[in-house]
């Protein structure tokens, strides 16, 4: 049984995302916590709730990264119309809530996973009258 719930995420993650949905982040994050966090020994029942709470919405947020959003606003109001691509990067340092889950790791656990890497990209999107390829080469 998860030690967060649905209303615990919703306190520190801002979303539209279904309550089944977020279910599911929260039980991912659940057995990640129960498999590589918990075993250590490291952590109290506070410090393992802590943890899979920022890790449940490091998971959402990769489904509905509003907090990014939020932060570069609307692309319509833009001089050129752009879209948030996300590329596998930095793993948990994706987001600012996995970032937040590792410093909540003291066991280490999470570090010592060697997630694959994440980044963001802001791009013109095609569709835009002010597309070319050149200005979407990384």
């Amino acid at each position: 049984m998860a030690r967060i719930t649905v209303d615990d995420l919703r306190d520190i993650f801002d979303t539209d995302i279904e309550y089944a949905k977020l279910l599911t982040f929260i039980q991912t994050a659940h057995v990640l916590v129960n498999q590589v966090v918990e075993p250590k020994g490291v952590l109290d029942s506070d410090g393992l709730f802590q943890v899979e709470l920022w890790l449940a919405a490091h998971f959402a947020s990769i489904k509905d990264p509003i907090a990014l959003r939020s932060k570069i606003g609307d692309s319509e109001a833009w001089l050129f119309p752009a879209a948030v691509t996300t590329a596998w990067g930095t793993g948990l340092k994706l987001t600012p809530y996995g970032q937040m889950a590792l410093v909540m790791d003291t066991s280490g656990g999470l570090i010592d996973l060697g997630l694959r890497k994440a980044s963001f990209r802001v791009a013109p999107r095609e569709d835009s009258d002010n597309y070319t390829p050149r200005l979407t080469k990384s």
